[in-house]
């Protein structure tokens, strides 16, 4: 390729709009958007004490039909659960937990 055919291409390519979207912003959150057909709970669990605990308890609540996440915080001891209470309900997910050998305390449950 000749320089004559470099040089055009180049400034075409540099007045072309961005192909590669923007990286996000690092004080972006991460959170999902709140849905009104969805709740969020809080569970305190006791009896976890590893990485093997909340894979056990990850493992047993995501698959749950209406289960949208389930994130374990050892460090706090608790479960926070997004949901969709018209398919699963609040007991069902304490009880998923016991069954498993944990105890859960009162969950915090928010709508959306």
């Amino acid at each position: 390729m000749s320089i004559a055919t470099v040089l055009p291409l180049a400034a075409a390519l540099a007045a072309a709009p961005a192909l590669v979207p923007d990286a996000p912003s690092p004080t972006a959150t991460k959170k999902a958007p709140r849905r009104a057909d969805r709740a969020r709970a809080s569970i305190p669990v006791e009896g976890m004490s590893c990485a093997k605990c909340a894979a056990n308890i990850t493992a047993a609540l995501e698959p749950m039909d209406g289960v949208d996440r389930a994130a374990v915080d050892l460090e706090r001891g608790r479960v926070d659960v997004v949901f969709a209470p018209k398919k699963v309900s609040i007991d069902d997910i304490l009880a998923t937990i016991r069954k498993l050998g944990y105890r859960p305390g009162t969950p915090k449950v928010e709508k959306g």
